[in-house]
Order: C-alpha cells, then structure tokens, then sequence
C-alpha cells in the first residue's frame, strides 16, 4: 500500500526463503500457505511473487545427500506455489544454485517456466554476466546494484519518489523496464 501511495505501479513480493530457519523446514507447502495467507491484507496490489534461493547461510550444500534434500524443498515449495493460482518467478544465481542442487552430470531443472531474476552488482545494465543454469537460458530481470541510497539525482529523474529519499534500495534492470 506505502509503495502504491508514492507512486510505484509495478511491485512484486519476494520471498525470501530459508530451508534451515524455520520450523516447517519439512513442509514447504507451509511456508507457501502461511506466506499467501500474510498477503491477504493486500491481495491484488502485487503482480508477482518471487521465491528466493540463494546465501549459503540458509540453504545448506556441497554434500550429496543434503543437496537431495534441497531439491526435493524446492520442488516442494514449486508445487505449493503453483497450487495458489498466482504469478511466481525465481530469484537465484549460478553460484549457489551450483551449491544447492547440481550433481556432478546431473544439474537440476528449476521451473523454467518462471522467469527469473539474478544477482549480479557489477553495475551494469545488461546480461552480458548471465551464465546459464538450472534450466533457464535468459533471465528477466537483473539485480545490478545492492544496498543504494535514493539520492538528488534520482529523484530528479523519479520525482514521484520524492518520499523515498534517503531510502537505501536494490537496484534492477530488465530490457522490459520502462526507460
């Protein structure tokens, strides 16, 4: 609703998701059925809801048996989100994807069907860094620049964000983006 009331028309949910801190760490559908039932309140204000899979610190890797346990949570977590009926995509980069899920000769498939968005804060507005993986051979959107300050500059060109100033955000890029 704040986003709407300062002028911000395209607004997504992210969900940051986090297979070791909670306590459905065994129920993915849980954590899909408890996130949707959080976004009642504000049911039809978002476009799309973005699963988040990525920092070691969460998701544990590296080891086999753990990475199987990884896949058969996210695909848990798929199937619960696509059972709500709403717009999803995964936000996640090569790195840890490589981590989470892949066997060696045996990459696991994410669910190409969503778009996806990744990490890359080299400060560019392009995907010349995308490095295909799990299935994805583009991406839709790309996270440039982490942690930024909404300053004089961008409000000049963004003066509807006039309320946001001195707000640190992500900044993204997408060649579908207004310019």
């Amino acid at each position: 609703k704040n986003a709407r009331a300062v002028g911000f028309t395209n607004i997504d949910v992210y969900l940051f998701t986090c297979r070791n801190c909670t306590r459905l760490k065994n129920r993915p559908e849980k954590v899909i059925e408890g996130t949707i039932a959080n976004l009642m309140p504000v049911d039809g204000l978002y476009n799309r809801l973005w699963l988040d899979v990525e920092q070691q610190k969460y998701w544990d890797g590296g080891d086999v048996s753990i990475k199987k346990i990884n896949r058969k949570y996210l695909n848990g977590l798929v199937t619960a989100a696509r059972a709500t009926g709403r717009k999803w995509g995964m936000y996640a980069n090569t790195a840890n994807w490589v981590w989470f899920f892949d066997f060696v000769n045996d990459p696991f498939i994410g669910p190409t069907d969503w778009p996806l968005w990744y990490p890359n804060y080299d400060n560019q507005q392009n995907f010349g860094s995308y490095e295909a993986f799990g299935g994805w051979t583009a991406p839709l959107i790309k996270q440039f620049m982490k942690d930024e300050t909404v300053d004089r500059k961008t409000l000049k060109k963004h003066p509807e964000w006039k309320k946001c100033r001195n707000v640190r955000v992500d900044l993204n890029w997408s060649p579908s983006f207004p310019k």
